[in-house]
């Protein structure tokens, strides 16, 4: 039983001795963490960095894939039986380049007409704008000159119808009319035979009498109008009438047989011939003068047309007429245009469904193709970068496929509305190479690296070397005397390397103290 007591006793005493080792080694364990702990909070490794200017760049890194500049699908705008097709996929064609085409000779002579009558307005435009030519003016002038020369003979003739009609009513009045008149310049003449009628005799005799004062007074009237000489013509027909039919009804006698009274009826009858031929003459004659008189006030006023030339009034007019006729002839090669498919840019011709003779509807892609020249990128940049993106910034693109090539891009567009890819909000974002490179492909995949900001001569430092303390920025200066100094900075944006702008509270030259990195 003792022994039994003794092996209890040293068992408490084994298990005494585990514990305190056990704490003891806990203890020290423990001061030995704390002590690594705070020594090491104070000698982590440091280097000074000197405080210059640099660059500040940002940058916005996303990918894409190359496309085209343009791509289309072309088809008829106007239904109809196909043509001709005069091209081929893979062909390269030049902006207007004629495709394809639908049946539309009427429209064609359409365009021609229209063409012609274009050419006709302008051609007329230029003419007024011009002016009269000189060869004209001088056609004008002696058109004048003969209109003139004309009216000139035209009044002399006249004269000479004014002076025969005198000359004639005067013969016939003295040498015929008074061959059976006695005293017929008195103012009483007498028929020598007589009549059976008594009244008309009178009336002759009254008649008689008035010509005789006329005629003297024509023979003293140079300036005798011609409507006057005509009235005075017309008074010696009537006379030259009732001479006629006194004679008619004369009674012969032995002084006057009636053979006599028959050959006065004759002499009346030719002097009455002959003064209406002279009141036709002069009526011609008046006639031919007032025209060339008209025709010398239009000479003239042609003259001073063609030498004023076009007014602005007949200008606007024709100007007109020549717009008028060019809507036409744009109306109808629009109508023709319909009847066409032409490259609307220079490229290769991708696809080419159209057949000779098939009948196209209308709108119906037939021909595809795509731009040559300059490719662009195509990238989408989530909403929190979008801000920093603007249209001319520029970028580096490496392509997947020449990994040991890198190119120049710029931004030419940014789209205004977001698109959900894989629900997140991003902007299409569409860049420009800035050289052709034969190796470009479209389709190919790209890391695009767009440089949203550039600045010089700004102060950096590290972005590691800044602490925030009570809410204000500072960092750990190295002095002279190699003690430290802490001083409180104003800092701006972080460039996309992870150094951080210094607005204020450092100077060129400073030394900072920075976290060693390992």
């Amino acid at each position: 039983m003792l022994e039994a007591f003794r092996h209890a006793a040293h068992a408490v005493l084994l298990m005494i001795r585990t514990r305190l080792f056990v704490s003891s080694v806990f203890i020290i364990v423990l001061g030995v963490g704390w002590w690594y702990f705070l020594g090491s909070e104070k000698s982590v490794p440091m280097q000074t960095l000197t405080v210059t200017k640099g660059d500040f760049v940002t940058q916005v890194t996303v990918s894409g894939k190359v496309k085209s500049a343009s791509q289309v699908d072309l088809g008829f705008a106007q239904a109809g039986r196909v043509t001709g097709v005069y091209t081929s996929v893979g062909n390269s064609v030049s902006a207007g380049a004629l495709l394809a085409q639908v049946e539309n000779d009427d429209l064609r002579a359409l365009v021609e007409q229209r063409q012609a009558v274009l050419a006709n307005q302008r051609a007329k435009l230029r003419s007024l704008e011009a002016g009269t030519r000189p060869e004209s003016i001088a056609v004008t002038q002696s058109q004048l000159e003969s209109a003139k020369t004309a009216y000139a003979e035209s009044t002399i003739a006249l004269q000479n119808a004014l002076a025969d009609a005198y000359t004639t009513s005067d013969a016939a009045v003295h040498n015929v009319v008074d061959l059976f008149v006695s005293n017929p310049r008195s103012e009483f003449p007498q028929i020598v035979f007589q009549t059976s009628d008594l009244q008309m005799t009178s009336d002759f005799v009254a008649a008689r009498v008035k010509a005789e004062s006329m005629l003297s007074q024509w023979s003293n009237t140079v300036s005798t109008t011609p409507a006057a000489v005509t009235e005075n013509i017309n008074q010696i027909v009537r006379l030259l009438e009732m001479a006629n039919a006194v004679l008619n009804r004369g009674i012969s006698n032995q002084s006057t047989p009636q053979s006599s009274i028959n050959a006065l009826v004759t002499s009346v009858s030719a002097a009455r011939t002959s003064v209406n031929g002279a009141l036709s003459t002069l009526t011609a004659a008046m006639t031919a003068e007032k025209s060339a008189a008209n025709a010398v006030v239009t000479a003239q006023n042609n003259l001073k047309l063609a030498q004023a030339g076009a007014t602005q009034a007949d200008l606007d007019a024709q100007r007109a007429q020549v717009q008028s006729a060019q809507a036409d002839v744009d109306s109808a090669r629009a109508q023709l245009a319909r009847t066409l498919i032409t490259a609307p840019f220079s490229g290769t011709v991708t696809k080419v469904d159209a057949k000779r003779g098939q009948i196209a509807s209308t709108n119906v892609p037939l021909i595809s193709m795509m731009s040559r020249g300059v490719f662009e990128i195509e990238v989408y940049v989530p909403e929190l970068s979008i801000a920093k993106v603007k249209v001319g910034n520029t970028a580096t693109v490496t392509l997947d496929a020449l990994p040991d090539a890198q190119f120049e891009a710029k931004v030419i567009s940014i789209d205004p509305a977001e698109t959900v890819r894989d629900g997140v909000a991003s902007y299409k974002v569409t860049l420009e190479f800035s050289e052709n490179n034969a190796r470009l492909k479209s389709g190919l995949t790209t890391d695009v690296t767009i440089t949203t900001e550039r600045r010089s001569d700004v102060l950096l430092i590290p972005e590691g070397a800044v602490t925030e303390k009570d809410g204000d920025m500072a960092v750990v200066i190295s002095r002279p005397d190699a003690t430290s100094e802490e001083r409180k900075v104003v800092t701006g944006e972080v460039s996309s390397t992870g150094l951080i702008e210094i607005i204020s509270g450092l100077s060129v030259g400073d030394l900072v103290l920075v976290p060693s990195q390992k």
